[in-house]
Formats: structure tokens, sequence, C-alpha cells
């Protein structure tokens, strides 16, 4: 599987479309708002174990460092802002199934 490191400015501005299939990438304008997921710890290691990825290697897919990785999956912190985008289209490209969590 494939993951882009990407700037930050680069999240706001576009929808990263990732084909797995094929390792390539796609930049595209945001033209829809992706429905927001509750990143809890489950989630989390679920999603890295989905992909098959240890703690470290999915840090440094997603520019981050691994305790902060281990931090989400205890609990201590939750993705927020880009990190919890992204993780959100990690998980729609990949096929991770999760329930995306109702927004009032």
């Amino acid at each position: 599987m494939a993951i882009v490191r990407l700037s930050r400015s680069f999240y706001r501005r576009s929808l990263l479309l990732l084909d797995f299939s094929h390792y390539t990438v796609y930049n595209e304008p945001m033209t829809r708002k992706l429905k927001g997921v509750d990143w809890d710890k489950k989630r989390v290691r679920a999603l890295r174990q989905h992909m098959k990825l240890t703690q470290a290697k999915l840090a440094e897919e997603l520019g981050t460092r691994q305790q902060t990785i281990s931090e989400w999956e205890t609990g201590m912190y939750k993705p927020r802002g880009t990190s919890a985008t992204l993780l959100t289209l990690v998980a729609e490209r990949s096929g991770f199934k999760y329930e995306p969590s109702k927004q009032s």
C-alpha cells in the first residue's frame, strides 16, 4: 500500500485519492466534505493492523513519530485536524470498514 507524505496546506486544499492497486496518487480539488470519524484508540489500532504496518512504519508514512501513534493507540491523545483527515482518507482508500460518527 502507498501513503504519501504531503504538506499540511495540501490537505486543506485538496482531496488525496490513493489507488492502492496501482500505487498511484491523484490530486483533485476538494469537492465534498469528508464524513467525520471519531478516531479513538481502537479504530487507530484496527486501521494500522488492517494495513499490516507497525507503529514505526505507520508513523514514518504519516510523517509523525512512533510515539504519537502509540499515544493514539493507548488513548492518551486522539488524532485531530489534518491527522484525523488523513487517517479518514487512508481508511477509505484501503477498504477499512468503520462506522462514521454522526455529526450534529
